[in-house]
């Protein structure tokens, strides 16, 4: 299986995922789609139209028919469209893309934090006055 299905069926399981070329079209016009997956014999005007919004998101090719993705998505009817939905938070925003760090940047920033911790700090002497 190649790394575009594994991206494919993981996406399935854990994201929100809408069906069909029309809804795409829709979603991809208000800029809610993050990703699209398209058969090899999707039609050509959907793929146009997909293609115009492009700039705003991943298309990805699949090397597959209609028929192929119905049945690895277990849906009584022919798949040519899949669209990947932005996240969004409880009040309804996008959320943003979250860079991957490296365990290698986390190890430094613990470094630093410690460094920070181990340094002497002032103390502030106040003027206490006895009355």
């Amino acid at each position: 299986m190649t790394k575009i299905m594994t991206g494919l069926i993981n996406e399935l399981k854990t994201k929100k995922v809408i069906f069909g070329a029309r809804t795409a079209v829709k979603e991809a016009k208000k800029q809610n789609v993050e990703k699209i997956y398209l058969t090899n014999d999707c039609p050509e005007d959907i793929m146009d139209k997909l293609q115009n919004k492009e700039d705003k998101m991943n298309i990805t090719k699949l090397e597959m028919t209609k028929e192929e993705l119905k049945e690895l998505c277990q849906k009584p009817f022919n798949i040519s469209v899949i669209c990947i939905l932005k996240e969004k938070d409880k009040e309804g925003k996008f959320l943003e893309k979250t860079k991957k760090v490296s365990s290698k940047d986390k190890e430094e920033k613990l470094l630093e934090k410690a460094e920070e911790n181990l340094k002497p700090k002032k103390i502030k002497k106040t003027n206490e006055s006895n009355a």
